[in-house]
């Protein structure tokens, strides 16, 4: 199975990037499929503005004709904002528009991609257990899973196997 290794979100003032491996589970295909569909990104041309979230947030309002109920703002890395739309028809219509200009500046306003943010590595570590005296009923992946816990992923057994 492959892992992601992804960058977590960080405020401006911490310090360098930090990573964090995440098990490629349902629950993450889940919160990835959300983001695709429903994060945007808003990077500014000009590195030095004055615009808050919410002075960004008003603007995407005014533009789309959006309730301010339907999008969540907030500051992130590297980029300038993240906005999360609660319905992805409006996330298509805001990068429609392409780019914003609040307060003087002009940002761009881009569709959330993984390839962006994360790096898919694989991690070839293969590491060979013998396990005796286990019960006769779990000699099966599945099994020998559940035995080993959640964190273990069983590539094969051994075909050489003793009763």
């Amino acid at each position: 199975m492959i892992s992601q290794v992804l960058a977590k979100p960080a405020p401006r003032h911490a310090g360098p990037p930090s990573h964090t491996i995440a098990r490629a589970s349902r629950f993450v295909e889940h919160q990835v499929f959300s983001l695709r569909n429903c994060g945007l990104l808003v990077k500014a041309i000009n590195r030095f503005h004055v615009a808050t979230p919410f002075s960004v947030g008003q603007a995407i309002d005014n533009e789309l004709l959006l309730p301010n109920h339907c999008l969540r703002m907030t500051k992130h890395l590297p980029e300038d904002f993240f906005i999360f739309f609660d319905q992805p028809s409006h996330r298509e219509r805001a990068v429609n528009v392409g780019r914003i200009s609040v307060d003087g500046a002009t940002f761009l306003l881009q569709a959330w991609r993984e390839s962006d943010h994360g790096v898919h590595l694989i991690y070839l570590i293969h590491v060979r257990i013998c396990i005796e005296r286990m019960p006769l009923h779990l000699w099966s992946r599945d099994g020998a899973e559940e035995v080993l816990g959640r964190d273990v992923l069983v590539d094969r057994l051994d075909s050489r196997t003793y009763a």
